[in-house]
């Protein structure tokens, strides 16, 4: 969990990076959080390729539900929404775990 913070700290990323209300909010279930928090603790572990593989197969998934085209995006700017979507998510969903 200490090299995900020192990511998000040293990245400054907070949940105003990414565009997300009450409505939207409303679209990730309990699944998607299991996904994005699994993908925020493991994705720091995973290099090169396969980090990027992660990444767009997440972002993909996730995004979509808020009307991002990932495909307009770079994969640092993909994991960036990623790491903001789940600063929000957790305000709602962490108290699950």
């Amino acid at each position: 969990m200490y090299c995900f913070n020192k990511e998000i700290e040293n990245s400054r990323i907070s949940t105003e990076d990414i565009d997300i209300n009450e409505n939207a909010l409303r679209l990730f279930d309990h699944k998607d959080w299991k996904l994005i928090y699994t993908y925020v603790h493991r994705f720091l572990h995973v290099s090169g390729m396969e980090r990027n593989k992660l990444t767009n197969q997440v972002a993909s998934l996730l995004l979509s539900k808020l009307d991002i085209n990932v495909q307009q995006l770079n994969t640092r700017q993909e994991e960036d929404l990623l790491l903001s979507l789940y600063l929000n998510l957790k305000e709602e969903w962490d108290f699950e775990l």
